[in-house]
């Protein structure tokens, strides 16, 4: 039988490899953790480590042994050399992205006898996506449905917490299946980050690490980096950045998303557009591998009435004009608007559109047309009672009856009605007046849209001025 030495041993060893702290044997400085996913790199794989040193004299190596679905792949060994009482180990493997799950265990060898330390479970290797703003972000169920973790799957992953406490924060580093109903609990990312996730997971056949640092009714200057202490914990930006450091995905995500805006509804747009563009370029400071940048364009209803809110929304719907990486989504007829958040359906359709963007960007999806928000190119009066608005010629646009009620045009003439023509609205007046500029208000609610063939909302706009008749 083992002797009562040999015991504590093992256990201060297991303790060791449970904690990837300091036990009474070994110091392990990096390990997998259960659920674990690592980001891949550019030939398509990771590397999982362990590294540590061995501080109990005795044995001849440490051994690793690698499991895919079940069955051994690998088993690294490494024999220990030790230099005043201490052996250090430094043992990988290499794990391909895809549906695989990954299992490992840890063992020190002494002749023939074998001390296990522990084992990891169900790590993989995917993609990184990041999203921010304000509780349209967040997307909780505050409804209470209870319909959107119908979408969980186990190959979608996130990281510690959202809590807005820094104590919570930094007790939570494990990993963890998302979530899409509960928020902020551990691994919370919203009903519409992880409608979005299952979509590119099932497509692409990676797993998805999603972390959400949203936090709702907040300005966009709570949102920016300290640039003092970036990791700070009292700062919406540090927690989010100190999760993706911790879980080591700060330099692999590929993407981030960003709806926030009904708490500045009614600012100064050109404060407003100051700040974001500190925030876009610390992004892309914090998190190096950054492809895309998404706005998602906030909605009118909560934060001011749709004249109110116009100016700032229609600046949200031109930030594609001034960032080579940023495309903004529109949120216009998204289903099941309460007059500030969304009911299940509606997230789950923004999770949809923002699937297809992603795809399209990341990884050379083939579904392309009409998937971007219509976005008004050119408006011409050619005629004393109408007012033609161009959009790209992708889109086929559809016209609901009633939708001329979000139109405001500068020149003394009214929207009485409409018609789609193709990639164009035809914006009936009134009276024959020559139009100076045309604003799109949207409105809050369900009711009359105007749409694209995929039933995507045009963006909202801001006196555009109108080319034609004067």
């Amino acid at each position: 039988m083992m002797g009562s030495r040999r015991r504590n041993l093992m256990a201060g060893l297991l303790v060791a490899w449970g904690a990837s702290a300091h036990g009474a044997g070994l110091v392990l400085l990096e390990a997998p953790k259960n659920l674990q996913l690592y980001p891949r790199g550019e030939n398509g794989s990771a590397t999982v480590r362990a590294r540590g040193t061995i501080l109990v004299p005795g044995f001849d190596a440490v051994l690793a042994e690698a499991f895919r679905d079940g069955e051994r792949v690998a088993s690294i060994q490494q024999a220990l050399r030790y230099h005043d009482g201490r052996a250090p180990f430094d043992l990988r493997h290499e794990i391909e992205a895809g549906l695989h799950s990954h299992d490992y265990s840890l063992s020190l060898l002494r002749g023939e006898e074998r001390i296990p330390l522990g084992e990891r479970s169900d790590v993989v290797c995917g993609d990184v996506l990041l999203i921010q703003g304000q509780s349209n972000a967040a997307a909780g169920d505050s409804h209470g449905e209870g319909l959107a973790n119908r979408y969980q799957r186990p190959w979608i992953r996130s990281f510690g917490t959202p809590s807005v406490y820094p104590g919570e924060v930094r007790a939570d580093t494990a990993w963890c299946l998302a979530d899409g109903e509960s928020w902020p609990v551990s691994g919370a990312v919203g009903a519409w980050g992880l409608r979005m996730a299952q979509l590119l997971m099932e497509a692409e056949g990676v797993p998805v690490a999603v972390l959400n640092g949203a936090v709702g009714a907040t300005p966009i200057g709570w949102h920016l980096r300290d640039d003092a202490a970036p990791e700070n914990l009292a700062t919406i930006y540090g927690r989010l950045l100190w999760r993706a450091r911790r879980a080591r995905l700060a330099a692999a995500a590929r993407a981030i998303f960003w709806y926030q805006g009904e708490t500045n509804g009614t600012g100064n747009i050109r404060v407003y557009g100051e700040k974001f563009q500190d925030l876009h370029g610390d992004w892309h400071e914090d998190f190096p591998a950054l492809e895309h940048t998404y706005v998602i364009q906030f909605r009118a209803g909560c934060g001011g009435t749709p004249e109110e809110t116009i100016p700032m929304r229609g600046l949200q719907g031109r930030a594609a004009d001034y960032f080579d990486d940023v495309e903004t989504m529109s949120t216009t007829a998204l289903h099941r608007h309460d007059g500030c958040h969304y009911y299940f359906t509606g997230y789950r359709e923004l999770g949809e559109r923002m699937a297809r963007l992603v795809s399209r960007d990341l990884y050379g999806g083939t579904e392309t047309e009409a998937i971007s928000a219509p976005r008004l190119v050119e408006v011409r009066q050619d005629r004393a009672r109408e007012v033609r608005l161009v959009f790209p010629p992708e889109h086929r646009m559809r016209w609901d009856e009633g939708a001329g009620a979000d139109f405001r045009v500068e020149g003394g003439a009214q929207v009485v009605g409409g018609r789609a023509e193709g990639n164009e609205i035809v914006l009936e007046l009134d009276a024959p007046r020559a139009v100076e500029t045309v604003t799109y208000l949207g409105h809050p609610f369900d009711g009359p849209w105007v749409v694209n063939q995929r039933g995507i909302g045009i963006l909202t706009f801001d006196r555009v001025a109108v080319s034609g008749l004067r």
